[in-house]
């Protein structure tokens, strides 16, 4: 059996961050997707959960309003209510991210390798310094470019790194 569920959608409330007695850290936020029913718009609800180092993360770097894509697992749990009735909550259970937003490419370096080029950027995400790393040969980047992208969260030495899956240069008007 499977239970893998991968939600894009609008983040619709900033990170929650929980630290735990037992050293356990927690991040919970909201995904809003749209859908159409009877041909009006509606948002569909996903409460998500991030544990670990990548709930620290998740707590910096995802805010209200932007676009994310996360992947993970779907888990119920039952609580009493206000009104003394059992409900029962799903949620997504968070494993992997792909980050769906924009920054500013404040340093970049292309390394030629034997077998790749590597493209090394820190870029500007919220005010923040994230390093990330698109392979192949790219012509079009350079500093203070705006990118939006696409890109899988990993963490390397306790800090986000992210793989650059797809981008596109955000053309000035």
């Amino acid at each position: 059996m499977l239970n893998r569920i991968v939600i894009s959608g609008i983040c619709g409330k900033e990170p929650a961050l929980k630290y735990y007695e037992t050293g356990k850290v927690k991040c919970s936020f909201s995904i809003a997707v749209n859908s159409f029913k009877n041909g009006q718009k509606v948002a569909n609800w996903f409460d998500v959960d991030v544990w670990d180092k990548k709930a620290e993360w998740a707590a910096e770097y995802v805010k209200k309003g932007k676009s994310i894509v996360v992947e993970g697992h779907l888990y119920s749990h039952d609580y009493m209510g206000k009104t003394h009735w059992r409900i029962t909550a799903t949620k997504v259970n968070f494993s992997l991210t792909s980050l769906v937003t924009s920054g500013t490419i404040a340093e970049y370096k292309e390394i030629k390798t034997d077998k790749d080029i590597i493209n090394n950027l820190v870029l500007d995400i919220n005010g923040k310094q994230v390093k990330a790393t698109i392979f192949g040969e790219k012509k079009d980047l350079d500093a203070g470019m705006t990118i939006i992208f696409n890109a899988e969260v990993g963490m390397v030495d306790n800090q986000p790194d992210l793989a650059i899956n797809s981008y596109e240069v955000v053309k000035p008007f």
